[in-house]
């Protein structure tokens, strides 16, 4: 709790402050499903925060439930020239979804990331970002507690806009 809090104070700080802001899109490819997502990033000279919602392709259509996602990314860019950069990256996703209305279980996702991604081009830039770390999943109610904690992945792929 104390990290997200910190994560929102850093976030506003870095969105008053920001010399760039840029929108875009992208697909991650996740262990449990494929997400596209609306990207806002902030950025400020190495420094880039990102506020992505997005909702998976695969429980939306095939299994007819809206699973949505929200995720929080900090990039640091190691190297950045004019139509490249190549940065670190930690991202923070919380998803959700109801397994079943009459009993009111629900699935919550909570993954933490850490990596690399890549840009390329001028204004309308390319991206692309390969990330591992936790992946942990609850169900509740349950009539006992279901938790599950393992190694998980993301890869992506996008498009973004400098404004």
């Amino acid at each position: 709790m104390k990290y997200l809090i910190f994560f929102i104070c850093f976030s506003c700080i870095m969105i008053a402050g920001a010399q760039s802001l840029r929108i875009g899109n992208s697909l991650d490819f996740k262990k449990r499903d494929v997400f596209f997502n609306l990207d806002i990033y902030c950025k400020k000279d190495k420094h880039q925060l990102g506020i992505t919602p997005g909702f998976g392709i695969i429980r939306a259509f095939e299994q007819q439930r809206f699973f949505p996602q929200t995720a929080f990314s900090y990039d640091y860019s190691l190297v950045e020239r004019q139509y490249f950069q190549f940065a670190v990256n930690n991202t923070l996703c919380y998803s959700t979804v109801i397994l079943s209305k009459l009993t009111g279980q629900r699935l919550h996702v909570l993954e933490n990331y850490y990596g690399f991604s890549l840009e390329a081009g001028k204004r309308i830039r390319f991206r692309s970002k390969l990330l591992g770390g936790l992946y942990h999943e609850l169900i509740r109610p349950a009539a006992y507690k279901i938790r599950k904690i393992d190694f998980g992945y993301q890869f992506s792929i996008g498009v973004v806009y400098d404004l």
